[in-house]
């Protein structure tokens, strides 16, 4: 099994904070494509922490890519974060290729008449014990 590494692991802490504000400038640029309702603005911060927090372990090509699946699938559907973490993942998951099988070597197992000889030749000192 191999040691899977998010992308969000392989970013400093100041790489993080500014993948994280890439996020939120592309659901924002999103989010613009479409009709919005004015919400106060705590709840748009909710909302886009939500896209920062689903989103920062893909990298911006699996992001950019997972936008641009949505915007030519589903045009008329206003995306949310959870519809493009999917296509990311859908996406893995016809890439992935699995390991080839390990392969064994074949185990040189002596017929049954041999192992009665060897247990035959290994036995040959030794007496029956006696019920008490």
């Amino acid at each position: 099994m191999s040691n899977i590494v998010l992308y969000k692991d392989t970013l400093s802490e100041d790489g993080l904070d500014k993948h994280r504000a890439w996020i939120a400038i592309k659901a924002e640029a999103l989010m613009a494509r479409y009709y919005q309702i004015q919400v106060d603005p705590i709840i748009k911060l909710d909302i886009i922490k939500g896209w920062m927090d689903s989103l920062q372990y893909y990298s911006p090509q699996e992001i950019e890519d997972a936008i641009r699946t949505h915007i030519n699938d589903s045009p008329k559907i206003r995306p949310h974060e959870g519809m493009i973490r999917k296509i990311i993942i859908d996406v893995k998951k016809k890439s992935y290729r699995p390991p080839p099988p390990v392969k064994t070597l074949p185990k040189d197992i002596p017929s049954l008449q041999r192992r009665r000889e060897l247990v035959a030749e290994l036995t040959k000192g030794f007496t029956k014990s006696k019920k008490i």
